[in-house]
């Protein structure tokens, strides 16, 4: 594999985490809008992407429609109706993605890339070196 394609480990999570760098823009107008920059944790066990409220806001991502979610144990009386913002994924040099993204209501320097983008790349998780590797 090429060594643009290999990535570290994060280890300000503990454990170490595997994290991508993403840039966040509005889909409605990608090339002129700003632009954010926050690392993405891959989280395999989260259906769909969450992006810190406080940058949903700074970009103005529109609303799109709204969806129950929940935790792995949370009741089904308890779930909570949520928001789905549009936003504008793109992980360089890799892919971009228009992607429907939920909020992240708690104070989060980092958003969490779930399955909603994983499954669309071929990845390795190599967790006794720390590294993970992608492949378009």
């Amino acid at each position: 594999m090429s060594p643009e394609n290999t990535y570290r480990y994060d280890n300000h999570f503990h454990p170490p985490s595997p994290v991508l760098n993403i840039e966040l823009r509005s889909p409605d107008n990608p090339d002129e809008s700003r632009m954010i920059n926050i690392p993405g944790q891959l989280d395999t066990g989260s259906d769909g992407t969450l992006i810190p409220m406080n940058l949903i806001e700074e970009l103005g991502l529109c609303q799109v429609d709204e969806i129950l979610v929940g935790g792995y144990d949370t009741d089904e009386n308890d779930m909570e109706l949520r928001p789905i913002f549009s936003a504008s994924i793109t992980i360089n040099p890799l892919s971009s993605f228009i992607a429907q993204v939920l909020p992240e209501y708690k104070e989060k320097d980092y958003a969490l890339i779930g399955r909603d983008i994983i499954n669309k790349m071929l990845i390795t998780l190599d967790g006794p070196r720390n590294q993970m590797y992608i492949i378009k």
